[in-house]
């Protein structure tokens, strides 16, 4: 069986951004989870959190994971321990440590309604389908050559995957 951690990946996410990087609330965090699930995704066919995003305005960039935001406003869950524990690599590749680097170090200064989507993925995603409330889809942020050649690697992984699950 496949563990990918990314609950683990996700909490550790938060912290990093919060501890290096200034006015990260939630608009800002949602945007600086974004780029890194959706850079990763551009390079690698798999996001690093498992968050799932939506346009949440017709007229400015803001994607949001509504099950995090839905998590944050709900005093049971296990994202109060943010504030109780430092940030951990030991659950990240270097590139996905490296890609939180760049991000928090591009967006340190910034103010959330200061950043926009080209300002770190040239395809901007977020505009294939900009109905509001549209789930913002992974493989929109690949050029259509890079979308066939990541479709077939994914695929290929998956196959991967499964024989070693199942052998």
């Amino acid at each position: 069986m496949l563990i990918t951690h990314e609950r683990t990946k996700l909490i550790n996410c938060i912290v990093y951004f919060k501890e290096n990087t200034l006015h990260c609330k939630n608009t800002k965090l949602f945007k600086l989870l974004y780029f890194l699930d959706f850079k990763h995704y551009q390079e690698t066919g798999r996001n690093v959190t498992g968050l799932i995003y939506q346009n949440c305005s017709n007229h400015e960039f803001k994607p949001v994971p509504i099950s995090l935001l839905n998590e944050l406003n709900d005093v049971d869950s296990d994202l109060s321990i943010i504030n109780e524990t430092g940030f951990s690599s030991e659950w990240f590749s270097k590139r996905e440590l490296m890609l939180i680097e760049d991000i928090a170090s591009q967006f340190k200064d910034s103010k959330p309604n200061k950043i926009f989507e080209n300002d770190y993925l040239s395809c901007m995603p977020s505009q294939k389908n900009s109905a509001l409330y549209s789930t913002i889809q992974y493989n929109d942020v690949l050029i259509e050559k890079e979308k066939s050649d990541m479709l077939s690697m994914i695929e290929d992984s998956k196959l991967t995957i499964n024989c070693l699950s199942n052998p």
